[in-house]
């Protein structure tokens, strides 16, 4: 009859079997995890190259945007400063599309409403262009038929694609309509019915009525343009600012800008024109309602000197 072994000579084994279990859970926590396979975007290009976007919709004028000193602006049917953000996503979205099914080689491109289609031209700083045309959207309701003007391949884009993409001009200039920092502005100046309020800051801080003050000023720095009425300003009596019903002036640490307001439209806006752009555009009526309030109040009453019989002798 043997002898049991020792409670120390089984030691060493569960030493050695917590070592390889321990072994195994750092080698498997450590292994390089599986890459996820990404399918590769259609028609890619490098969106920092870009250049130039040229928009081009039937029966509608072509909108083109350059890239200038690293930021786009619009330069047709209008010049104007551009919403980056905006361009950016364009971009974006087009150089990663993932086709929803690819059609392959069609010989009938009217069927599918690419014989005169919407197109989108990206120049890149190469030289290179890459031309999208945009057709019908599929029967099923699928998606937009898309192809590439140097491929014969036609595929089935997102519906997004097409209603993110083709857009007028609007869309892509920039909507502020003044560019400032509340925190900057020193002055504040408005004309209204014949009589001109003036606030300055002192010590940082605004007068009488200073909530007022501040609350125009934000609005202001926030407004946003609804519609662009002419973008070039040269019918300014059409509008009512060949005479402004109210005038604004800002005056901000290294600057300073203006806003002229003229007619109401039918649909509730002001016309209206800022030192920003020479475009007439409209505005949201709220922005008046301060001016008018500003303007209309009385100056407060000034500080009483005090009573000869109260100065030192």
């Amino acid at each position: 009859m043997s002898a049991n072994p020792s409670p120390s000579s089984r030691v060493p084994w569960r030493l050695l079997a917590s070592a390889l279990v321990l072994a195994a859970l750092v080698a498997w926590l450590l292994w390089p995890a599986k890459k996820k396979t990404v399918a590769a975007a259609w028609a890619h290009f490098d969106r920092t190259r870009a250049t130039r976007i040229a928009i081009h919709r039937p029966g509608h004028p072509a909108v083109v945007l350059q890239k200038q000193n690293g930021a786009w602006r619009l330069t047709q049917p209008y010049a104007a400063a551009s919403d980056q953000s905006t361009v950016r996503s364009l971009l974006s979205e087009l150089s990663s599309i993932q086709p929803d099914r690819k059609l392959g080689a069609v010989s009938h491109l009217a069927s599918y409403g690419l014989d005169h289609p919407a197109s989108i031209t990206i120049g890149l700083a190469s030289g290179k262009q890459m031309r999208y045309l945009f057709g019908n959207s599929a029967p099923t309701g699928e998606g937009d038929y898309l192809k590439l003007a140097s491929s014969p391949e036609v595929v089935l884009a997102p519906d997004y694609l097409k209603a993110d993409s083709l857009h007028g001009p609007f869309n892509f200039q920039d909507k502020s309509l003044l560019h400032f920092k509340s925190s900057a502005v020193t002055a504040v100046s408005i004309l209204y019915q014949g009589r001109r309020a003036r606030f300055h800051k002192v010590h940082g801080k605004w007068p009488a009525r200073s909530q007022t003050i501040g609350d125009l000023v934000d609005s202001l720095k926030n407004a946003t343009i609804n519609k662009i009425a002419d973008p070039n300003g040269k019918d300014l009596a059409r509008y009512g600012l060949a005479h402004p019903a109210i005038q604004v002036r800002l005056n901000w640490q290294g600057g300073g800008g203006s806003l002229e307001i003229g007619k109401k439209t039918n649909s509730g806006d002001y016309y209206a024109r800022s030192s920003a752009r020479p475009a007439v555009v409209t505005i949201s009526s709220y922005l008046l309602d301060d001016m008018k309030k500003l303007a209309q109040s009385p100056k407060p009453a000034p500080i009483p000197k005090p009573p000869k019989s109260a100065k030192k002798k």
